[in-house]
């Protein structure tokens, strides 16, 4: 009953931001911003809150969490690179393919799923498995994407050192040291912070209005990645980690992760550094719309729906 309920609650929020932003409630740009504030403030604020009521008596779990997370990203760049080494598509969507596979959707919609599946501390721990998150994409992604193009980029440590990631830092000092913030800071944080897990799929059902569900339908080759990123890469993960840590649950949150739809990251960077667009908003709308029943598929398999 449980994977009913979530995944009924989360196809109806995005239905309802579908329905927003082709009617025009949400106007050009708008969805954009709401990304912006559960990105870069309603996520933050709500890792800070999970980390107070975060249990400190394993502090294990978080050091594993981290490395893991490390080893995960690392392996599925190797990953990537070797399935396409082998599958011959040309360079500019080879490039944005690559990164479909390495970037999921982990915040938006990894953060209430996860919650969901496996509890309210899974929004801490997960931020914690995916710090390597943004240091990858805003340095290997933007390379990527700017190979993709021809263009040439430098590394901004300004945009890798961002406030979401400076934030994830400084709750695991505040986890390690033991410092409490002020209750009424705390509640704060978790009030405002609540607002990601209907907000997040409200904004990822208004970014699929921008795209065109029929012409995405018919790439034959992102349905070969949606298959690798929604199916292959998980269970790569999950043997991969099963056979190496004792934790299920960290290997079942690890699983869970990387089960989610490409990220909108490599949209957005697609647009900004000159990126195939075309290949990485299909790849996002395609892997998304399929998640609503490959996400309970992997829940179901392993055991934690």
């Amino acid at each position: 009953m449980l994977i009913v309920t979530t995944m009924c609650k989360i196809f109806l929020a995005m239905v309802v931001g579908f329905y927003c932003r082709r009617v025009g409630i949400f106007k050009e740009g708008g969805v954009e911003s709401i990304s912006s504030f559960l990105i870069r403030v309603a996520a933050p604020m709500y890792i800070v809150y999970s980390m107070s009521t975060a249990d400190r008596s394993d502090m294990g779990t978080v050091l594993t969490l981290f490395v893991t997370g490390v080893c995960i990203y690392v392996g599925m760049i190797i990953v990537s690179r070797i399935i396409f080494t082998i599958w011959k598509v040309p360079d500019n969507t080879s490039c944005v393919y690559q990164l479909m596979l390495v970037f999921s959707n982990c915040a938006l919609m990894g953060y209430p799923v996860a919650q969901a599946f496996l509890g309210d501390e899974a929004v801490f721990y997960l931020a914690i498995l995916n710090l390597p998150y943004n240091i990858l994409f805003y340095s290997y992604g933007i390379y990527m994407l700017a190979k993709s193009s021809g263009k040439k980029t430098k590394l901004d440590l300004k945009t890798i050192f961002s406030a979401p990631s400076l934030v994830c830092m400084g709750a695991l000092v505040l986890y390690f040291t033991g410092i409490k913030l002020p209750e009424f800071v705390n509640e704060s944080l978790g009030f405002v912070g609540s607002s990601m897990s209907s907000l997040s799929m409200v904004c990822i059902g208004g970014t699929m209005a921008n795209y065109s569900v029929r012409e995405t339908l018919k790439q034959r080759s992102l349905y070969g990645v949606a298959v690798m990123r929604l199916f292959l890469i998980p269970l790569i993960v999950y043997l991969v980690l099963s056979n190496v840590l004792d934790d299920m649950y960290i290997v079942h949150l690890s699983t869970l992760s990387v089960a989610m739809p490409t990220g909108a990251m490599i949209a957005m960077g697609a647009i900004e550094y000159g990126g195939n667009e075309e290949a990485a908003s299909s790849g996002v709308a395609l892997t998304t719309m399929l998640s609503i029943v490959t996400i309970p598929i992997v829940a179901l398999a392993m055991g934690i729906a």
